[in-house]
């Protein structure tokens, strides 16, 4: 695809993420909307704030724990890195629009591949889509008399969907075996990159610790997620129960995975509006919360514009890399 297609492409993603907040618009009045926003409790907001920055610190800790099987970096550069994957995230399709960015730094500041770097960010996301998963299922199982009979088959299918991805991990030496059988012969560029992929992966699947430790630290990222955006919610004086926020926050959170807009654009602001209006909370109110997130997330993100234009070039920094 042509560059100038691809800039076209991205135009138009944030013109729909617009579009989707424009019609949330049309149903909420422009004065409900200023109402809830006249007496926001600023403490609330600031909790929130401090606490979505803090899960972003919990995260990097956890792609540090991860590439320990790989290389001893220091903190301090891929608390950058990190930083700039999330500015450039906020520009790209879904939440997962900066894993390249970071990946591609991390390939030019460390003696890892970019194909290690990718496919140890992979293992990343892996650890947080089980944890929102499993967030999810215990969301259903609180709301189970509410959903009704009707809805008892998500309840099931989510079970079955977290079993499928824990289990399938395990049998990536399989995988492995299926690729080499298809690309041997064919394309032995793309098999020596999948090899290289999957062989990373399997030092995971084969000591469960790591792998293990770092979906706990990403159910403590995703579950802190509850509390801001409660605090979000607080400000506008109004305070979701529990049960809710495991329902709602993980399906907002799989909401943006699509890849329509820029970040989720409009997508999480029109999960909250239609599922918090479920629980009773007014329309502009679970509106407000969502912009409310929204422009925290994108503070935090605009950190990483200031380190990207901070950092140093890779011959500058002394890494003790212990590649193995």
């Amino acid at each position: 695809m042509k560059p100038q297609h691809k800039k076209f492409i991205r135009f138009l993603k944030f013109l729909l993420g617009i579009g989707f907040i424009a019609l949330i618009m049309r149903q909420i009045s422009w004065q409900a909307l200023r109402a809830t926003f006249q007496n926001v409790q600023w403490m609330w907001v600031g909790i929130a704030g401090i606490g979505m920055y803090g899960t972003i610190l919990i995260g990097i800790y956890r792609w540090k724990y991860l590439l320990r099987s790989l290389a001893n970096i220091p903190y301090r550069l891929l608390y950058k890195l990190f930083f700039i994957g999330l500015f450039f995230g906020t520009f790209l399709p879904t939440n997962f629009g900066g894993d390249g960015v970071r990946a591609l730094y991390l390939q030019k500041y460390t003696r890892l591949s970019f194909t290690q770097s990718l496919a140890v960010i992979f293992m990343e996301r892996f650890t947080g889509l089980v944890s929102i998963l499993l967030l999810l299922t215990i969301g259903i199982a609180l709301n189970w008399r509410m959903l009704g009979i009707v809805h008892a088959q998500s309840y099931a299918v989510t079970l079955l969907v977290s079993f499928i991805l824990v289990i399938g991990i395990f049998f990536i030496p399989r995988v492995q075996v299926f690729v080499k059988k298809l690309c041997v012969g064919r394309t032995p560029y793309l098999f020596k990159k999948m090899h290289a992929f999957l062989s990373t992966i399997k030092l995971y699947t084969r000591c469960t610790p790591p792998l293990l430790g770092a979906t706990a630290l990403a159910f403590c990222v995703n579950g802190a997620s509850l509390y801001i955006t409660f605090a979000s919610f607080s400000a506008l004086h109004v305070a979701p129960s529990l049960a809710s926020l495991c329902l709602i926050v993980p399906l907002a959170y799989l909401s943006s995975i699509i890849p329509l807009t820029p970040n989720g654009l409009g997508v999480t602001e029109g999960v909250f509006v239609v599922l918090f209006g479920w629980f009773g909370v007014a329309a502009a109110t679970a509106l407000g919360a969502a912009l409310i997130f929204r422009v925290l997330r994108l503070c935090c993100n605009g950190l990483g514009g200031m380190h990207f234009l901070t950092l140093p070039a890779p011959a500058e920094l002394t890494l003790k890399d212990t590649t193995t």
